[in-house]
């Protein structure tokens, strides 16, 4: 069966995408993304004029976002339909699994193993591990 798209709504894709922007992944991230849409990264902006100059560097940031996500999707959508009958139920037994382990109802070995990497990146006040380790 070939995936489709036609029961997403467009206000359930638009609280997916809030919900994604709003996790603690994505805002640690967002003031880098709006200096750059911006074309600054610090300094007072004049009034009207910088909400202009970002407009185009906007769009052409969510169009190429865009593209690069829907190639993808639809890339490995061609690549994994063949197999979407086996993969399915074993991604949501993984779904599942991981989602239990999360607030420790289930416990899985060797998974909670810490590579040290964070503590020797200079992420200035992302490496934190609450921000790092929701991740």
């Amino acid at each position: 069966m070939p995936l489709q798209l036609d029961s997403v709504s467009l206000p359930l894709a638009f609280a997916a995408g809030l919900v994604s922007f709003l996790s603690p992944c994505v805002r640690p991230l967002v003031p880098a993304y709006v200096a750059y849409l911006a074309g600054t990264s610090t300094g007072p902006a004049d009034e009207l004029g910088a909400g202009r100059r970002a407009l185009l560097p906007s769009a052409a940031f969510v169009a190429g976002v865009s593209v690069v996500f829907i190639a993808r999707f639809y890339l490995l959508a061609g690549l994994l339909a063949p197999t979407q009958t086996f993969l399915a139920p074993l991604a949501g037994i993984a779904i599942v699994v991981l989602g239990l382990h999360t607030p420790r109802v289930l416990r899985i070995p060797g998974i909670d193993r810490d590579s040290g990497a964070r503590s020797t990146l200079p992420l200035g006040p992302c490496s934190s591990r609450w921000v790092s380790s929701s991740c």
